[in-house]
């Protein structure tokens, strides 16, 4: 006998598939919900690893991977800063000196560090060479047997009061006057007695790139390549006079100044790379622990009258009360401090588990369910 119904066979398909796309697409949130948890908890880019790394924190040892200490041709180093204090006439050469840098290639490198100049003015004696008071050697690629190099100069060369300044590199040239500037920054970009962030690049191309703050301030096509570490040793010295300069015409190169940390990378690090290593001060923060708090008053208060240095002190001499008000003005403030490792932290891995772990627990929930039935 025959009757009109449903066709239960084809029901219990259509059930069949309507369960399995809702199976499908449960499956797609649950993927899509693991690549976001996977996502969180990446770690942020590693910062690239030094070659070379002195902290100047009573050491000149090198805690980089290549472990070659630097040299200190008088100077001295605190628990702070290694400070040089070049005099006229005198000691005039009490800056630093690197040699066998382990740089895969002499000519792609970048240099990082944190310096500052008391004034923008040299040792020159006065009268000897008006316009050459205002310059001072930074970097120095040639043994110091030649000008050439990264110089910070006085904004006003002439009469300058050597409060504010601009940073250059000066190449060689086979034409007289034997020298040139291919690359200037702008007027001002460094304070007299402030700390500034320096990141000088030298890429395969010949490209070099200068960086005060975090910002680009001039590059250029080194054509001459005066810019490849090719001294004897591939020595690299910091903060000392030329000699040529000297015998030649009685320019001291040099002024009194302390570097905070000084840093080689194997590599040209990219403007990104540049800008993300510079961390503004904080200003307040006296004791230097990323954080304005009473400890900092503390510190204020146990040199309040005297002229020493305070870490993130943008006010510099005299400790008072100009030291005070940035400390109570940033009362509480905290200084962020990016991830430099390639390891995800604690609570960022604890997080992948429970995603992975729940998840993988509801898809087969799920799936129990749809069949079960």
């Amino acid at each position: 006998m025959v009757t009109d119904g449903p066709d239960v066979s084809a029901l219990l398909r259509k059930r069949r598939y309507v369960r399995l796309i809702m199976l499908k697409q449960s499956v797609v949130r649950f993927y899509a919900w693991l690549i976001a948890g996977i996502a969180l908890a990446m770690p942020a880019s590693a910062a690239p690893a030094p070659l070379h790394a002195f902290e100047f924190r009573n050491t000149l040892e090198d805690s980089g991977s290549a472990g070659v200490d630097i040299l200190a041709e008088g100077g001295s180093v605190g628990p702070e800063y290694f400070e040089f204090n070049p005099m006229y006439p005198g000691d005039y050469i009490e800056g630093l000196t690197l040699k066998n840098t382990a740089l895969t290639d002499p000519g792609i490198y970048s240099i990082e560090m944190r310096v500052k100049y008391d004034r923008l003015r040299n040792e020159t004696p006065p009268g000897s060479y008006g316009p050459d008071q205002a310059w001072i050697k930074t970097i120095d690629y040639t043994d110091s047997l030649e000008s050439y190099g990264l110089f910070v100069e006085d904004d006003i060369r002439w009469e300058g009061p050597g409060l504010t300044g601009k940073i250059e590199f000066v190449a060689s040239k086979p034409t007289p006057p034997f020298f040139y500037y291919p690359g200037i920054s702008p007027d001002s970009v460094i304070t007299a007695d402030t700390f500034f962030h320096a990141v000088v690049t030298r890429d395969a191309a010949g490209l070099f790139s200068c960086y005060i703050d975090g910002v680009e301030v001039f590059s250029f096509l080194d054509t001459q390549n005066d810019a490849v570490v090719d001294a004897p040793m591939r020595t690299l010295r910091f903060f000392q006079p030329d000699e040529q300069a000297i015998l030649e015409y009685n320019v001291y190169e040099v002024t009194k100044g302390a570097i905070d940390y000084l840093r080689i990378y194997d590599q040209a690090l990219s403007a990104a790379e540049v800008s993300d290593l510079f961390e503004p001060i904080l200003v307040g923060d006296y004791n230097d622990d990323t954080v304005v708090d009473a400890a900092d008053y503390v510190a204020w208060r146990d040199l309040q009258g005297t002229m020493m240095d305070l870490p993130n002190d943008p006010a510099g001499g005299q400790i008072g009360s100009a030291q005070y008000t940035n400390w109570r003005s940033n009362f509480g403030a905290v200084r962020s401090q990016q991830l430099s490792t390639s390891v995800p932290e604690p609570s960022a891995s604890i997080l992948l588990a429970i995603l992975l772990v729940c998840g993988s627990h509801r898809a087969k929930r799920l799936h129990t369910q749809q069949f079960a039935r």
